[in-house]
C-alpha cells in the first residue's frame, strides 16, 4: 500500500484515532438511547457509476441502482419493517417529477462500521447505509448538480418522520 514504510508513529496514531472515534460513536448512541430509548442511524456514501471516463457509458443500471441500501449487518427480523418503511417512502417520493430506482443489498450490505453498531446495539436501533449513485453530478469533475443535491437531501429528511413512527411502533 506505501512505497515505503510509514515513519515511526503514524501506525500507532491511526489507531489511537481509529479507536478514538468509535468510541465517540459509541457514547453518541447510548446518550441517544438514554435520551429517547431507541435509535436509527443513516451511513451515507455516494458510488462511481462512470468508470470508464466522462464520455464512456454508464454501468449496467441492473447492477447499479440510484440509491442501495445496505442492511446486511442488521437483524432483519427485527427491523425489516422500518427498513421496509424507509425503502417504500423513498421509492415512492416525487425525486424532481420521477421516482427513483431504490434497491436493497445491490452493491454494499453494509461494513464493519455498521456491524458494529448493529452488534452492539441491535436491541436498541438500526444502522444502514444509504448509498446514492452519482447521478446528482459528474463524477470525474466534482461538479454537483444543486437542485438535484438539496431534492436528495429533502428526500432524506421527508423519510424520517415515517422512520420514527414505524421505530415507535417496533
Amino acid at each position: 500500500m506505501w512505497a515505503s514504510d510509514p515513519q515511526a508513529g503514524i501506525i500507532e496514531q491511526s489507531h489511537e484515532q481509529y479507536d478514538a472515534f468509535y468510541e465517540a460513536i459509541d457514547q453518541i448512541i447510548e446518550d441517544k438511547i438514554a435520551r429517547e430509548g431507541q435509535f436509527f442511524l443513516f451511513d451515507l456514501h455516494t458510488y462511481n457509476h462512470r468508470r470508464d471516463g466522462s464520455d464512456g457509458p454508464v454501468a449496467d443500471p441492473e447492477a447499479n441502482p440510484e440509491v442501495n441500501i445496505g442492511t446486511g449487518t442488521l437483524d432483519r427480523d427485527r427491523w425489516g419493517h422500518v427498513v421496509d418503511r424507509f425503502i417504500d417512502d423513498l421509492r415512492a417520493a416525487d425525486f424532481q417529477g420521477r421516482h427513483l430506482d431504490v434497491r436493497e443489498n445491490v452493491k454494499i450490505k453494509g461494513g464493519n462500521f455498521l456491524r458494529h453498531i448493529n452488534e452492539k446495539f441491535g436491541e436498541h436501533g438500526l444502522a444502514i447505509a444509504v448509498e446514492y449513485k452519482k447521478f446528482f453530478m459528474d463524477e470525474w469533475t466534482g461538479q454537483r448538480d444543486v437542485a438535484s443535491t438539496n431534492a436528495i437531501q429533502a428526500l432524506l429528511d421527508a423519510t424520517v418522520q415515517g422512520m420514527l413512527e414505524t421505530l415507535i411502533q417496533a
